[in-house]
């Protein structure tokens, strides 16, 4: 008997019990998504997960941070089959890790309609702006907003040659950018001495404390602390919009 279309057949029927006895879903999938949201969240990407059920509520949102809730809910995916960004699915939310839930905040006890969306900066900006438009508190929002914008995009800063003292000259640049990164106005530059009132927005006090000759520092800050929540029309700037400022300190000559 010719031993190879034994083994051929052999090989197939371990293919084929191999097919047949995989576990089922522990959802049941609506629409089918592409990228795995694993994958998303290495490249530095956000994942939205929006609840059918929740309305316009704000999203849970898993983010690329190393908090220790992040890589608690990140090690947790790799216990599950591939999700991925664009999938719908039905399921009860104890079908996913206790990590997961807590870092997308779910308290569900009934079954719910999730969907899965890879979130950029741009995404998470429109995401907050139109959260923010139809809230019926919009200030509310925009805290919801600007605590995602600062995971999405941590602030970062490089320390100083020495920290400005009362009576210092100082020479900065500040710059002022949208959710979504653009630019907002021109870049400003500022000559005072350290210690005079009101140089610089409330959202900059912290940074300038720390600041001085070679300074750099990054900043997300609500709208109130920096230009006012209402709208400002002369830079398309609509109302409870979180803004990015990057200040930059001279160095000594």
């Amino acid at each position: 008997m010719n031993a190879r279309p034994l083994c051929a057949w052999a090989a197939a029927a371990v293919l084929l019990l191999g097919c047949t006895s995989r576990e089922p879903l522990p959802w049941k999938l609506i629409a089918l998504g592409n990228e795995p949201i694993s994958a998303a969240l290495d490249s530095g990407c956000a994942v939205v997960a929006t609840v059918q059920e929740e309305g316009g509520t704000w999203p849970g949102i898993l983010f690329p941070d190393s908090t220790p809730a992040s890589r608690l809910a990140r090690r947790s995916l790799l216990s599950l089959p591939v999700i991925a960004c664009g999938d719908q699915m039905r399921l009860h939310p104890s079908a996913l890790p206790l990590a997961l839930r807590t870092e997308l905040g779910w308290a569900h006890t009934d079954s719910i309609t999730v969907s899965w969306q890879c979130a950029t900066r741009e995404d998470i900006a429109a995401l907050g702006a139109a959260q923010v438009a139809q809230a019926p508190h919009p200030g509310a929002t925009e805290a919801l907003w600007h605590a995602a914008l600062q995971r999405l995009i941590p602030g970062a800063e490089t320390p100083p040659e020495q920290r400005y003292a009362k009576g210092d000259p100082v020479e900065i640049r500040i710059a002022a950018f949208r959710p979504d990164g653009r630019a907002i106005g021109d870049t400003v530059f500022l000559s005072f001495r350290f210690g005079e009132p009101d140089q610089v927005v409330p959202a900059l006090q912290p940074l300038l404390a720390r600041a001085g000759p070679g300074f750099r520092g990054t900043r997300w800050a609500l709208s109130a602390a920096a230009f006012g929540s209402h709208a400002h029309p002369e830079w398309a700037l609509a109302p409870h919009t979180p803004v990015q400022f990057v200040v930059e300190a001279a160095r000594l000559n």
